[in-house]
């Protein structure tokens, strides 16, 4: 059995590195987003703040009104901050056979950092063509490779960094790679889908978004 350690009423900032996702699951719909936190760590041999490490979250949002503006008002590259619980749980990849850790988080809120360019007037035209052409994309993606059961969530595993150059086409390695680490995150999205909704309780504080 997978141990697993929970941690309640978290908060994280970070950037999403893909636009949310809308996925069906055995208790109803909900959003997905991949949210990556940049930590920073000091660096005492120089006496200054440096970027450390990259953790990453699979966020699921079960709320029907803050999943629906999550889903109508994000988009890649956005900066949030994520309230909630945080399940972590290791795993050993397959093919390599190095450890690593899935962090999955259920959302409570999500705030839009007064950071973003969205807050900057002339960055208005050129954030919804790019917000339009995001959505074209997933439409096409869900219309050519449609999902039977649950939805399939970002994949698990250490965190995926945004690459600002071209590498080109995936290996054949590397999409089975991918397919297989999309499984496993399929199964375990449900069984967590399955288990929130039975523990889940009202009462919650209403969300920001």
């Amino acid at each position: 059995m997978v141990d697993r350690e929970k941690m309640r009423d978290t908060s994280i900032t970070g950037n999403l590195t893909d636009a949310p996702r809308q996925r069906e699951g055995p208790n109803g719909s909900f959003v997905t987003m991949r949210v990556v936190e940049n930590q920073r760590e000091y660096d005492r041999e120089h006496q200054q703040w440096v970027d450390g490490s990259s953790v990453g979250y699979d966020v699921a949002i079960g709320k029907e009104r803050l999943a629906k503006h999550s889903l109508n008002n994000l988009s890649k590259g956005d900066r949030v901050t994520v309230r909630g619980d945080v399940q972590v749980s290791p795993y050993v990849h397959k093919e390599t056979g190095e450890p690593g850790l899935n962090r999955r988080m259920h959302a409570r809120d999500v705030q839009v950092s007064m950071f973003d360019d969205r807050f900057d007037p002339t960055m208005d035209t050129v954030r919804e063509a790019e917000r339009s052409q995001e959505r074209e994309v997933s439409t096409q993606s869900q219309e050519r490779a449609p999902l039977d059961g649950p939805g399939t969530p970002p994949p698990p595993g250490p965190p995926q960094q945004v690459a600002s150059v071209d590498f080109g086409q995936p290996t054949p390695e590397q999409q089975r790679e991918v397919a297989q680490r999309q499984h496993r995150a399929e199964q375990s999205w449900a069984a967590v889908a399955q288990q929130h909704h039975q523990h889940h309780q009202p009462g919650l504080a209403s969300p920001s978004m």
